[in-house]
């Protein structure tokens, strides 16, 4: 998989030309068929890696 979705063909593009240019992004039948993967990969991002997150929010917050 590349930089862009949209080549990639996981998301659709639609763009409106009216007053003010304006584009939708649309979710393609193959950027669906990623969900089960990326619901495991967050799953799995919850269970190993959490504290880590949680460490890194913390860092970000103080630096802010």
């Amino acid at each position: 998989m590349g930089e862009e979705p949209e080549i990639d063909g996981m998301i659709k593009r639609k763009v409106y030309s009216k007053n003010a240019i304006r584009a939708e992004y649309l979710i393609t039948r193959k950027g669906r068929m990623l969900r089960p993967i990326v619901e495991q990969m967050a799953a799995f991002s919850l269970s190993y890696c959490s504290e880590s997150i949680e460490n890194k929010e913390r860092q970000l917050a103080i630096e802010l």
